[in-house]
C-alpha cells in the first residue's frame, strides 16, 4: 500500500469517522431510539445547509446544536 492510497483511505473515511464519535455518547448511555438518528440527521443536513450558504463555521455550529436540543425536547 502506498502513501496516496493510504491519504485517499483517510480522506474518504473522516465523514463516517466524524458521525461515529457523535454516536458514541447515546449508544454508551443505551439511549438509543429513533429521535437520537433523526436528530443527528437533522444536525449534518443544517449545519452542513449553513456553512454552505456562507455562515462562519462557529456560528453554523452553535445554531446547530441549539436546534438539535431544541428539536429533541
Amino acid at each position: 500500500m502506498n502513501q496516496g492510497n493510504l491519504l485517499s483511505t483517510v480522506q474518504g473515511t473522516t465523514d463516517v469517522g466524524l458521525m461515529a464519535c457523535g454516536m458514541v455518547f447515546p449508544l454508551a448511555t443505551r439511549d438509543v431510539d429513533l429521535c437520537v438518528g433523526g436528530n443527528f440527521a437533522l444536525g449534518i443536513v443544517v449545519g452542513a445547509d449553513l456553512i454552505h450558504h456562507g455562515w462562519n463555521p462557529w456560528l453554523a455550529t452553535v445554531a446547530t446544536v441549539v436546534l438539535c436540543g431544541c428539536w429533541a425536547r
